[in-house]
């Protein structure tokens, strides 16, 4: 099995074990399903972006720190639209 198939493989593991997770986060903190699901989606292309960077120890951690983040620049971003700061 080549390098390639090996990190697809990784990575539809970890998109099953904790999508979940992440949802439910991105979820506590935007209070909208439809925002928490584009702000999960965001995460793992984040973990697909950055994955040569990760220690397969640190892969939860990363991903509830990184919805989070995520979610919450959304909506802070989001806000100074709708008041016309940006």
């Amino acid at each position: 099995m080549d390098n390639q198939k090996i990190k697809w493989s990784y990575l539809e593991y970890i998109y099953e074990e904790y999508e979940d997770e992440v949802y439910k986060t991105c979820l506590y903190f935007a209070k909208d399903e439809h925002i928490a699901r584009d702000m999960t989606q965001k995460t793992f292309f984040s973990i697909y972006e950055h994955f040569d960077n990760l220690r397969p120890g640190s892969i939860k951690p990363y991903l509830i720190r990184t919805a989070k983040n995520i979610t919450l620049n959304f909506l802070r971003d989001f806000k100074r639209l709708r008041e016309g700061q940006l």
